[in-house]
């Protein structure tokens, strides 16, 4: 696998094993700590090879984008060769569709492979990883739409994966040994969960935990105030379950007359971060929101600065495609995004369609903090959550949002499209429910696609997903171009 190191120029890169230099912190960070967590974490962090890693991205941050490209490309060549001579699914699928591992330079030679969809890995996981890596470690992925699915990651990925997020906590301006709050990774009583966590991971992001997907209020407002005790000056999480938090120390606080927990940074991931929920968010905790781009396949791949404007794409472990059906479309357009994963060998995805999407900032366009990668924004969040009527009108989950939040007496609620025409409202019913709210939402349905056959089910409860996120639209259709 290709690791990193100082070379010529101002790109770091070579095939050895990480160096191991005296320690370095990647920012100088206002929070002052003290010097037992300082101290425990760095000792991980140096078991971790964290130090060489955090000294080679920034390294490279300010490096020409065109030497990210090369480093890119070798990384790409590097991954290719490794799964044409050692994973079957790769071997059938170049042979296939005529793609010759020794010609690839770049990532528009796999252009004629179809993008690897989600059912590819439920239907060829097996066949999909690489026989023999020692201690790669199986992460599980839930989604509403498909079977669970594992991914695969080798020791040397998730060692840069989690490079990646602690540096990304230094762009929130705060020390990365820095106590955390964590909305995901443990159980509410501490005990490491198979997926989200991990030993290494547990190590350096030491910290409060908490499983929203298994807490209720009383487990939210607990959470909040060992928070508080611990000092914990990041709180990350995705964003329904901030809000949760925020509920928790508006409320609590209010009670108990006792001052709510105040994070100094906030980082979100997992769902589509809105200019209102943002807002919300840093009115109701004191301080600014940064978004970041997280999967379980990719790891932390992308993250704003403190300029916020765009999320920078790790480039040296993720290469990103932005296309419509299965053809490419210009910078500032949007587009699915497919994911080619550089920095995993223990289960190589090349042109993965991972389910969002977003567009990629023109090169042009430079950020204010000096960086040079390229930047994405993820516009409008999950494929599956996005409505497509009929007509080819697309529909974002935040209208129906908006279109609940009017209508009293709706205490829950979830969308599902079966086909574009064919709409299934699930619908908990409060005690202000009134019988006329029906024709209302009939009404405003009609209103974007006349076509729209609409079920409107009343259930006494939703459960609610295993990982706490909320996703309250689940479409079906194939997905449209014009927005609403």
């Amino acid at each position: 696998m290709t690791n990193f190191r100082r070379t010529t120029g101002r790109i770091a890169v070579s095939s050895g094993l990480f160096p191991m230099p005296k320690f370095i912190s990647p920012s100088p960070g206002p929070i002052v700590l003290s010097i037992l967590p300082r101290t425990m974490k760095s000792i991980e962090a140096l078991k971790a090879g964290a130090p060489a890693i955090l000294a080679a991205y920034a390294k490279n941050e300010t490096s020409d984008p065109r030497a990210l490209r090369t480093l890119q490309d070798e990384r790409l060549r590097h991954v290719v060769a490794h799964a044409a001579a050692n994973v079957p699914f790769w071997k059938r699928r170049f042979a296939r569709f005529g793609i010759r591992p020794t010609e690839v330079r770049s990532i528009k030679d796999l252009a004629a492979l179809p993008p690897l969809e989600e059912r590819d890995l439920v239907d060829f996981g097996d066949d999909m990883v690489t026989d023999g890596t020692p201690d790669a470690a199986w992460f599980t992925s839930h989604a509403l739409d498909v079977p669970e699915r594992l991914v695969r990651v080798d020791p040397k990925a998730r060692r840069e994966r989690v490079a990646d997020e602690l540096r990304h906590v230094a762009w929130t301006g705060l020390d990365w040994r820095t106590p955390r709050a964590a909305l995901v990774g443990r159980s509410e009583s501490g005990d490491i969960l198979d997926g989200p966590g991990g030993k290494i991971r547990a190590a350096l992001r030491s910290g409060v935990w908490l499983h929203a997907g298994r807490a209720d209020e009383d487990d939210v407002r607990a959470f909040t105030a060992r928070a508080a005790r611990a000092k914990s000056g990041l709180l990350t999480g995705p964003p329904s379950a901030l809000e949760r938090v925020a509920d928790a120390c508006e409320t609590g606080a209010a009670a108990s007359g006792a001052a709510p927990y105040r994070p100094q940074a906030v980082q979100s991931w997992g769902e589509p971060l809105t200019f209102e929920r943002r807002q919300r968010l840093e009115i109701a905790l004191g301080t600014r929101v940064f978004d970041a781009y997280r999967t379980r396949e990719t790891g932390e791949a992308a993250h704003e600065c403190a300029e916020r404007d765009g999320l920078h794409v790790t480039m040296e472990r993720v290469l990103l495609e932005f296309v419509r059906g299965d053809e490419p479309v210009a910078d500032g357009e949007d587009g699915e995004l497919l994911v080619t994963v550089l920095d995993n060998l223990a289960m190589p995805l090349f042109r993965y369609r991972i389910g969002d999407v977003g567009c990629r900032v023109p090169a042009g366009i430079a950020c204010a903090c000096g960086r040079t990668s390229e930047r994405i924004y993820v516009t409008d969040g999950r494929t599956a959550s996005l409505v497509t009527s009929p007509s080819g009108q697309r529909v974002h989950p935040d209208w129906f949002e908006w279109l609940f939040e009017e209508i009293p007496g709706i205490l829950d609620w979830r969308v599902h499209q079966e086909a574009p025409a064919a709409l299934t409202l699930s619908v908990v019913r409060g005690a202000a429910w009134q019988d006329e709210a029906e024709r209302w939402i009939h009404e405003a349905l009609l209103g974007v696609d006349r076509a729209f056959r609409i079920t409107i089910a009343p259930v006494d409860s939703l459960e609610a997903p295993a990982d706490g996120r909320r996703r309250r639209v689940l479409s079906r259709a194939p997905l449209a171009w014009n927005g609403l």
